[in-house]
């Protein structure tokens, strides 16, 4: 007894021959019959397309065709031509690569008012739907649909290929000149990030129809984890500062080995925080006095100042500033480990919680998970890989493609990416559509001078100010001692000075009392001559001061206390009490 099995890539209705319809494998199958002589059974059957249809494109029934989307089309008629859907892709392009994608809903109505604009539909037709969408999308390979990353306007702004260009060749003059372009082990970045007490959930495995929930910890404050790590991917233990004014030896606890603490009243990292990372735990892991050492951070103000200079010049430290606002692509630590160790102390929080019900992270027993996470986050191959991405080690300028500088092109005069538009006269609608000029905006404050590169050059040092006097751990002063304080050292009210404009109202300042060295005795009052009447001297509540200016000697007294008047209205005439 014989079985016939028929393969199921061959149906036998038209619905089923439709669905398992492939373009590739029947242009090969037919390059098989045509250059190699395989009969049309044969390869039909190799490829699993369909002996008729091969049939009919080898007898010359059917066009031959190469790609799915040289078919002829069945069904309703298209609504643009091949041309027009490629100017529909070239615009979505350029929108996206400079960070103003549009959304499928967007992306719709756009192209009904392109369809409108050139006469194939009018204003009352209905909007193209969702099944259009799709139909375009499978004539246009290229097109999907996908979540982007958020990028700051600063961001988008300051990262320009000129800034980068720049940024290289100032790099490589640095490289060159400490002898570093050999000596990944000399080339360090030391960058902080912040870890919250209340973790992000990841993914859980749930039933259709449930939505899952995830027992996470309390709000809390920030602990910063400053990390460092070379071209050569060795890293040094991680550096926390916690948030509070008395150090307890229990927040190192399950910490990694050589892992380092100190406290921060917000913690968050300042100037003598970075000072005391360098000299008691950078200084002793990294040798630096055989060679020079590169160290690559972001300008942030507890970074710059002239303190720093100070400090790597007498430890053979040269401290290079990345651009401002563009980390994001040219450090390592951003660009490849901190995100993964973020993802890691995520999933341990979720564990740490799944195993202890009941409890949650504190700042005790944040360091033992921040430090099981930087020990699957920065890792040597992610240190190789990031140094790499990044174009510093191998110093490539290329690894920065244009892409990551498209946003800032429309901050600088329009260059467009080399995207140009269309000669077409028809694709005018969509040459409105684009940005291609940002209009610049006068900052409405003075914006202090940007300090990139090597900050021990001497041009950078003119601009590098002290480091401020900021306390590791501040700690106030006890109660009893302000309320101690006598009377007459504390600062007074300042009374306002008149306005020339004739009676002024004017709420009473805060000021010490040793700026009223700077009101002219002519602004004084000339019943009392003082600026603030006897009678609030021993108030220390917000009081208003009532002024009024003489018609006659042009004098200033103050109302209600030096003179009967209690108020004048504007154009009312008034004398002070010499004058009266």
């Amino acid at each position: 007894m014989f079985t016939l099995f028929q393969l199921p890539t061959i149906g036998q209705n038209k619905k089923q021959s439709k669905r398992l319809y492939n373009t590739d494998l029947l242009w090969k199958a037919y390059r098989d019959v045509k250059d190699k002589g395989v009969s049309v059974y044969r390869a039909a059957r190799v490829y699993g397309v369909p002996e008729s249809t091969l049939r009919d494109r080898t007898l010359g029934l059917q066009p031959a065709v190469e790609s799915k989307v040289d078919l002829p089309r069945s069904g309703a008629s298209a609504v643009f031509t091949r041309e027009q859907e490629k100017q529909l892709v070239d615009h979505v392009s350029y929108m996206t690569g400079i960070g103003y994608g549009y959304t499928r809903h967007d992306f719709l109505n756009l192209a009904t008012d392109f369809a409108v604009s050139l006469g194939i539909r009018s204003v009352s037709d209905a909007q193209l739907t969702h099944s259009w969408f799709t139909g375009f999308k499978n004539r246009n390979p290229e097109v999907c649909l996908s979540k982007p990353q958020k990028l700051s306007l600063v961001r988008a702004r300051c990262t320009s290929k000129e800034v980068l260009d720049k940024y290289f060749e100032e790099l490589k003059n640095v490289m060159d000149k400490y002898d570093l372009t050999n000596h990944p082990e000399y080339i360090w970045n030391v960058d902080e990030t912040g870890l919250m007490m209340e973790h992000n959930p990841h993914h859980v495995v749930c039933i259709k129809g449930q939505t899952p929930q995830a027992v996470t910890s309390n709000r809390g404050k920030t602990v910063t984890v400053i990390a460092a790590g070379s071209a050569a991917g060795t890293r040094i233990p991680p550096f926390f500062v916690f948030p509070g004014k008395r150090w307890c030896d229990s927040l190192l606890e399950g910490a990694s080995p050589g892992s380092v603490g100190i406290m921060s009243e917000t913690g968050w990292s300042n100037s003598a925080v970075f000072l005391e990372f360098l000299n008691e735990h950078f200084k002793k892991l990294v040798p630096t006095s055989d060679h020079a050492v590169l160290v690559l951070f972001d300008g942030h103000k507890s970074h710059v100042n002239l303190t720093l200079s100070t400090w790597a010049a007498a430890n053979n430290v040269v401290f290079f500033v990345l651009p401002p606002h563009t980390s994001h692509i040219t450090q390592p630590l951003d660009v490849g480990c901190f995100g993964p160790l973020k993802n890691a102390y995520y999933s341990e929080c979720q564990t740490f919680m799944r195993r202890n019900p009941g409890m949650q992270v504190t700042r005790y027993n944040i360091a033992e998970l921040a430090g099981n996470a930087y020990n699957k986050g920065v890792t040597a191959g992610n240190l190789i890989s990031s140094f790499r991405k990044t174009g510093i080690y191998p110093l490539n300028r290329m690894e920065i493609s244009c892409q990551k500088t498209a946003p800032a092109t429309i901050y600088n005069g329009g260059d467009n990416n080399g995207i140009n538009a269309c000669n077409n006269e028809k694709s005018t609608f969509l040459d409105s559509k684009k940005i291609t000029v940002v209009p610049s905006v006068t900052p409405k404050r003075k914006v202090p001078p940007t300090i990139t590169g090597d900050i021990r050059s001497p041009s950078k040092k003119m601009l590098l100010k002290p480091a401020p006097s900021e306390k590791i751990s501040q700690k106030s002063e006890p109660k009893s001692k302000r309320k101690s304080e006598p009377k007459g050292k504390r600062s007074k009210p300042l009374s306002p000075v008149p306005c020339t404009s004739g009676v002024f109202n004017n709420v009473v300042s805060s000021d010490s009392e040793s700026e009223t060295s700077v009101i002219d005795e002519q602004d004084l009052c000339c019943v009392c001559h003082k600026a603030r009447p006897d009678a609030l001297n021993l108030d220390y509540i917000l009081e208003i001061v009532l002024w009024a200016q003489c018609d006659v000697c042009n004098h200033w007294t103050h109302l209600k206390f030096c003179s009967s008047v209690r108020c004048v209205r504007r154009g009312d005439t008034f004398l002070c009490p010499h004058c009266t």
